[in-house]
């Protein structure tokens, strides 16, 4: 369950960044999550309000951006989407 890690981060970062930037409160946040992380968005949502009791975060916004996968060419030198692993 490295969602409940991921959160945590998440939440140190928020904070390192909000008192490097003299903020009192964050409102809302938006994590971009690529379609092959292997996080599951609604485990990972709970673990962040949950672990956000507390701190700078607490009653933010959650916005979590799903993004599909990609790949490199070497041959062509091209970059494109996937939808799964075995795409190429």
């Amino acid at each position: 369950m490295h969602e409940l890690s991921l959160a945590n981060e998440v939440i140190r970062i928020a904070g390192y960044e909000a008192k490097r930037n003299n903020a009192d409160l964050i409102s809302e946040i938006t994590i971009e999550a690529g379609s092959f992380c292997g996080v599951e968005s609604e485990i990972f949502r709970s673990s962040l309000e949950m672990l956000s009791e507390g701190t700078i975060l607490a009653g933010a916004l959650l916005n979590i951006e799903r993004k599909k996968g990609k790949g490199y060419c070497r041959n062509c030198r091209l970059e494109f989407e996937m939808n799964n692993r075995t795409d190429g």
